[in-house]
């Protein structure tokens, strides 16, 4: 399952969230609106639902211009994350090319004073989160990029390293004493035997299996609760 990670600061609790949203409900006269199916004072779970129109244009063989109108849908579902007072983190499942209008939505919803912003991951701190969970074995670190890396006096540059059992070891014994970003990583792993795998995004981004669709939001949330 891919997924998109969302930050937003402003001063609401969980169930004044949750009534914003439900303010706006999903109907076949709206262009827009949203289903709250879950809620409590940690997390909601809800749906987004949104229509317009599109122009399609076509070229017929004697060169004539044939246009029409046509109505698309974007449905996604995301939850929510309420991690203090301030800080909110939404959860965006399988997400469209574009959050802009979703995004955009959920602002105008809560009114003035609403920042947001990408959730910015610390990869190397993430994957040292999962190494250290309970029933989590076996890791390999297929792939990582890495970016800002000096490979001389210089030059610098950016980085992509695969391997079949672990890519981060290689590149810290190769750059053992170099400091550098890193922008992503694939790892797999064996969660009570069952095999997982991770895609993650320095900007917010991660792809997963779906076995870890309950322990990744723990790990996440703590991480970005660490950074607050």
């Amino acid at each position: 399952m891919n997924s998109k990670w969302i930050k937003f600061i402003c001063n609401i609790d969980s169930l004044a969230f949750s009534e914003v949203l439900l303010k706006f409900p999903i109907s076949k006269d709206s262009s827009y609106g949203f289903d709250v199916h879950s809620f409590d004072e940690s997390q909601s779970k809800c749906s987004y639902f949104e229509k317009y129109d599109e122009v399609v244009k076509y070229s017929l063989p004697n060169g004539e211009l044939f246009t029409y109108e046509t109505v698309k849908v974007i449905k996604f579902d995301f939850s929510i994350f309420f991690l203090n007072g301030k800080s909110i983190v939404l959860c965006v499942n399988n997400p469209p090319k574009s959050l802009r209008s979703f995004i955009s939505k959920i602002s105008e919803s809560l009114g003035p004073q609403v920042y947001v912003s990408n959730v910015f991951f610390d990869v190397i701190s993430f994957y040292n989160a999962f190494k250290a969970s309970p029933n989590l074995t076996e890791f390999n670190v297929n792939e990582i990029t890495v970016s800002n890396i000096l490979f001389d006096e210089n030059n610098s540059g950016e980085l992509t390293l695969k391997s079949r059992t672990n890519a981060l070891l290689a590149l810290e014994q190769r750059f053992s004493h170099n400091r550098y970003t890193c922008k992503g990583m694939r790892f797999s792993f064996f969660n009570n035997g069952v095999k997982g795998k991770i895609k993650i995004s320095r900007m917010g981004t991660i792809d997963f299996s779906e076995n870890l669709y309950d322990l990744l939001p723990t790990l996440l949330l703590d991480l970005i609760s660490k950074n607050e």
